[in-house]
């Protein structure tokens, strides 16, 4: 696809706001495990994903856990890219942002906007809703805590994934107005453009501006 006859813009998402919106969706994926959690197990429920006799280990494993959970969600992004990138894991950039000990992974070329937002949400339903879900079932305390974090840590995914469908439907209502007043041939132009869009949006400014909590 060639893209030298469209505009790139870049909309960018501020990474001190992400983090803020990090702690409503932290209070809302809180909300939404733990109040069926503890209907259902109440004071049965296990708090020993990480228990041993160590208390070393019992000290530093959560944190461990968390570190590794971090790692893990980009390395998810990264391997859901490359399944969709033409050039595979080439296309795929790993980096931190050192002066707010931000990771981060984006693509490098367009994506299939179908592919690019299952790829954004990969985490959050991996590392994230899964788990809050199996804590459910099996009354895991340290599960329910692992689920309800990395749901609020993908806060900068869900906030990219609002901004692409406010983008997509601005699209749609600008082809509706089009099609009131515009002459047949620029309909179809138009109608071409949103096609394109949807299925082949280009998203760069998306991805080098990301930056996930």
């Amino acid at each position: 696809m060639n893209f030298e006859n469209f505009v790139k813009e870049d909309k960018i998402i501020d990474l001190m706001k992400a983090n803020l919106v990090a702690l409503k969706y932290l209070v809302l994926f809180a909300i939404i495990f733990s109040v069926p959690f503890f209907i259902i197990w109440q004071n049965g429920f296990s708090a020993n994903l990480f228990s041993s006799n160590h208390k070393l280990w019992n000290l530093f494993a959560p944190v461990a856990g968390v570190i590794l959970g971090i790692v893990i969600h980009e390395m998810i992004h990264g391997i859901f890219f490359a399944m969709y990138a033409q050039k595979g894991f080439s296309a795929v950039k790993f980096g931190i942002l050192w002066k707010m000990l931000t990771p981060y992974c984006h693509c490098k070329e367009p994506l299939k906007i179908k592919h690019y937002i299952i790829a954004l949400l990969a985490p959050l339903v991996l590392l994230g809703i899964i788990p809050g879900i199996i804590s459910l079932i099996t009354g895991n305390l340290m599960l329910l805590v692992f689920g309800i974090f990395f749901s609020a840590a993908a806060a900068g995914d869900l906030m990219i994934y609002q901004l692409i469908i406010k983008e997509i439907l601005k699209t749609m209502f600008r082809i509706i107005r089009q099609k009131l007043v515009a002459p047949s041939s620029d309909i179809n132009k138009t109608e071409n453009f949103l096609r394109f869009f949807i299925i082949q949006y280009p998203l760069p400014a998306f991805q080098a501006r990301r930056n996930v909590f």
